[in-house]
């Protein structure tokens, strides 16, 4: 029954809130009323902000064609050029090296890999 007790407390305390809540919220639509009057008056009407719109549309357009009009066909901007012959400065780690006694140089992982040109060579 303890529960049962706790519960209905629970309840009564909960509605009490409720009510002193309910008591000082003004009423929504007072407020939505309030609200709507204070609304300020658009100074533009829509149409002129449909207008304002379809010319921006319009001058955008003739920009863009007077801009793909203008353009050479097969030009390269300088820019572009520089980037085509462009090389990276690590290309030479990647050139295989060239010694005056051969054209391979050994290195200690070298016993690790068997293959045909190093078995030929530990024989010679």
């Amino acid at each position: 029954m303890n529960a049962d007790e706790d519960n209905h407390n629970l309840q009564r305390v909960f509605q009490e809130l409720k009510e002193q809540d309910a008591r000082h919220t003004p009423a929504f639509s007072r407020t939505w009323n309030a609200a709507a009057s204070r609304r300020p008056v658009p100074r533009l009407l829509p149409w002129t902000r449909l207008a304002a719109a379809a010319v921006l549309l319009m001058l955008g357009t003739c920009v863009a064609i007077v801009q793909v009009r203008t353009r050479t066909p097969g030009a390269e901007t300088p820019d572009c050029s520089a980037l085509s012959g462009w090389q990276a400065s690590t290309d030479g780690l990647l050139a295989l090296p060239s010694t005056p006694w051969g054209s391979r140089v050994k290195v200690p992982s070298d016993s690790w890999i068997e293959t045909d040109s190093s078995k030929s060579e530990a024989q010679d």
